[in-house]
């Protein structure tokens, strides 16, 4: 919904096309960067801080985009959101890792199948059902959304230090398995592919 609302405001401002096609480009690259720089650090015992921290941002974002809602001023809240949901995505993978029972065999396919499903979910019906509604509106939507997220991002963390299952070891590599090098490629290959995509996204 933010990327469908942003970009249509720039085309009825008849802003240039790669103004309307950075909104988009702007947030992948910030989430692509913190996401990288997340990766160095998150552990399974600082991911429900960073994960709380991110959905605050998030909906500190959606507050912004309505308050604050100058033209322009929407890159500001669309690079807060792209930081926001990095905080959120990276750390919500490493904590279900702790709750999913069987991350070992195919629990972990199961678990990037449901996470891409959700997304995917949401980027394919966002701009159709926010198509529908005034701006304003969306916007308190998404902090409805966003608070709900947070509720239960809370929940989770209370789950996962129910089962005493934060620790550093919960972070720690696999044992090298006989698919291991296979999913490895899978994840480079993602990369390059995710990078084609959002310069692809800045040149369109």
């Amino acid at each position: 919904g933010m990327f469908f609302i942003s970009a249509y405001r720039f085309k009825l401002a008849e802003a240039p096309g790669w103004v309307i096609g950075a909104t988009m480009a702007a947030w992948a690259l910030i989430y692509s960067i913190v996401t990288l720089g997340l990766s160095k650090c998150l552990t399974a015992r600082n991911a429900p801080v960073i994960l709380n921290i991110g959905c605050a941002i998030l909906v500190a974002s959606s507050v912004g985009f309505l308050v604050f809602d100058g033209l322009y001023t929407q890159f500001v809240w669309i690079l807060t959101s792209g930081f926001a949901n990095a905080c959120y995505c990276a750390p919500f993978q490493v904590l279900m890792k702790s709750v999913e029972p069987d991350q070992a065999s195919a629990g972990s396919a199961r678990a990037a199948g449901l996470y891409t499903f959700a997304w995917s979910t949401g980027i394919a019906t966002g701009p159709l059902l926010f198509g529908v509604f005034e701006t304003a509106a969306v916007y308190k939507i998404n902090i409805l959304i966003s608070s709900l997220l947070w509720i239960g991002a809370i929940l989770l963390c209370r789950a996962v230090r129910k089962r005493g299952a934060v620790s550093q070891t919960a972070a720690a590599e696999p044992e090298k398995r006989p698919d291991a090098e296979p999913v490895q490629s899978l994840a480079h290959l993602g990369w390059i592919l995710a990078g084609v995509g959002v310069f692809t996204v800045c040149i369109i």
